[in-house]
């Protein structure tokens, strides 16, 4: 009788004698129920079979003789999983181990067979999480110190304690969501158990821990897409739950510090090594449509394509061998040019009252993008002059690529911070016979309902007149050094003499309006202080103007042998050059 006040003492159960199969070959405490506690919680089946430590082997018609409420040495069929649907506990509804294979029809060779399909079964088994936040734990264990994709943890990092699993069917990672939970579940399959050979000696098939890793991986990219349907489906926010009102995505972050947005893309950044042959041409096919779209956008001076976010587009940026800067820094060069369209949407009406704090705001980001174009600028020369010229002159090698589209980049980036200032330091004046791009021709009447207001007050800007014309001058300069380094075909491929780059037409178009504004103020203010007395300093800048816009008019003539629309322009420009310095030298 235990004595008052203190509870009563449960009798002691005895230690369990038998512990299944599963139990045994996890090493983890069996309470000997059928099933017991550790398989009814990971639904799986669980068997007994007599340990081979010590002692007497029972034969099977002793076996036999038993009655009916002693403990059975054969396997019970598992539950039906109707039954155990409605369990929530961790690792509900896992499927870790399947022993339907096992044979235990007789004695002494069933227990041959048990052994080894426990052995089998510890060399096949692949590690999986029951939750997110194991999945989380694991990867600041394995993942995080060589890869380190999300913040610090939040919570202390606890021991390792994966599962066992020999099929996917079931398991928990098949009912995530999250593409981050599920790219770094595959990157952890792949890791071997402790008691497992790392590269086991197996038959023609597949490595059971490479099969569920590209399968989970599969299952991460479908969610990246899945996530990425939502962010298009909902550009205004369709009605979302309370939890998530406001997000496009309706799920929990993996990571409380990381916005679930981000998630499809780190998922990608984490299975590359899981792209297919076709990967890469994906990515130029998507990146080169997002160039066209913008670059649309830029050449009609339209503000009606509104594409300012771009960091919610998940694809990777191609790769170029040798220069894998290249492909982000001819990207961010279009954007640039973008900007500018998009400030000049926001101008100031004609009409209206200038604004001070509009105006000081307006002066603020004109300074940002050209401080932006300029580093752009300076990023591609570098990359040319670290790369050099490429040993080999393959039209298709890519570091010929790399270094074209650096020119391109850096052409592209001068155009951008002449239309900056353009307004300001020429305003505007028609100097072609026809329209080009967003140049005006005398005769040429905007359609205002399209076409971005052109009228910039020159308080808005935060350069004088002197300094915005000496901008657009160095880099008209410098987009004609660059159309001047663009590559022909190689000549012992063929004879035709044929560059085709149409998108960077418009920027040589600028730059032989700036020059030639530039040769015109130079002329005009040379007659009214030296008359018509030659100057070194005016006839060296003449000189360079000139040889600068032959080079371009060069570079048009090669561009209309292929395309006969640009014939209009080289004609242009051609005219134009010829009228002006025939003038100055008679």
């Amino acid at each position: 009788m235990p004595k008052l006040g203190q509870p009563e003492r449960k009798t002691g159960r005895g230690p369990v004698k038998l512990a299944c199969l599963a139990c045994r070959v996890s090493r983890i405490r069996c309470d000997g129920d059928q099933p017991c506690h550790g398989c009814r919680i990971r639904n799986r089946e669980c068997s007994y079979t007599p340990s081979r430590r010590g002692g007497s082997r029972k034969k099977r018609n002793v076996a036999a003789k038993h009655t009916s409420n002693e403990q059975p040495d054969l396997a019970f069929p598992s539950p039906p999983l109707s039954e155990i649907d409605h369990l929530t506990s961790p690792g509900a509804g896992l499927r870790l181990l399947s022993f339907d294979e096992l044979d235990l029809q007789n004695g002494a060779g069933s227990l041959g067979t048990s052994d080894s399909g426990a052995e089998d079964f510890v060399q096949h088994a692949v590690r999986i999480y029951d939750s997110e936040q194991a999945i989380l734990n694991a990867y600041y264990i394995y993942l995080h110190q060589y890869f380190p994709i999300l913040p610090p943890p939040v919570r202390p990092v606890t021991p390792d304690n994966p599962i066992r699993i020999t099929s996917l069917e079931g398991c928990f990672p098949l009912s995530l969501t999250s593409p981050l939970a599920l790219a770094i579940s595959a990157m952890l399959a792949l890791i071997p158990f402790p008691d497992q050979d790392p590269t086991p000696v197996m038959s023609t098939e597949e490595p059971l821990r490479r099969s569920i890793a590209h399968k989970l991986a599969q299952l991460a990219l479908e969610c990246v897409e899945s996530d990425s349907e939502l962010i298009d489906d909902t550009p205004g926010g369709h009605p979302s739950p309370i939890p998530f009102k406001g997000q496009p995505i309706p799920r929990f972050p993996l990571h409380p510090r990381t916005p679930v947005i981000l998630e499809g893309l780190l998922a990608l950044l984490l299975l590359n090594g899981y792209e297919d042959e076709y990967s890469e041409a994906k990515r130029r096919a998507w990146w080169m449509s997002y160039f066209r779209a913008q670059l649309c956008s830029v050449v009609r001076q339209s503000a009606s394509v509104i594409m300012e976010d771009d960091s919610l587009y998940t694809t990777p940026y191609p790769t170029i061998q040798g220069d894998p800067e290249v492909w982000p820094l001819y990207i961010a060069s279009l954007q640039v040019s973008f900007a500018t369209v998009r400030l000049a949407a926001a101008g100031v009406p004609p009409c209206a009252k200038p604004d001070p704090d509009l105006l000081r705001s307006k002066s603020e980001k004109i300074a940002a993008l050209d401080a932006r174009a300029v580093q752009l600028i300076e990023r591609a020369k570098t990359g040319l002059r670290s790369k050099g010229s490429p040993t080999n002159e393959d039209p298709a090698s890519e570091p010929l690529v790399a270094k074209t589209m650096r020119s391109i980049a850096a052409i592209r980036s001068s155009s951008a911070r002449i239309r900056l200032h353009r307004y300001h330091a020429f305003s505007d004046i028609p100097l072609f016979s026809m329209n080009h791009c967003d140049l005006s021709s005398p005769d040429f009447v905007p359609d205002t309902d399209n076409v971005i207001p052109r009228t910039n007050p020159p308080e808005s800007s935060p350069f004088t007149f002197d300094e915005a014309a000496e901008v657009c001058v160095e880099s008209a300069l410098e987009v004609s050094r660059q159309l001047k380094k663009l590559p022909y075909p190689d000549k012992n491929l063929t004879t035709v003499p044929a560059r085709m780059t149409p998108t960077i037409l418009c920027c040589a178009m600028h730059a032989s309006y700036v020059m030639m504004m530039q040769f015109y103020r130079l002329y005009l203010r040379h007659q009214q202080e030296a008359g018509d007395m030659m100057t070194t300093s005016f006839e060296r800048r003449v000189d360079e103007l000139r040889h600068a816009l032959q080079d371009v008019i060069a570079t048009l003539d090669g561009f209309a042998n292929v395309l006969e629309a640009i014939r209009g322009m080289k004609i242009d420009v051609e005219a134009v050059f010829t009228v002006a310095f025939s003038d100055m030298m008679t």
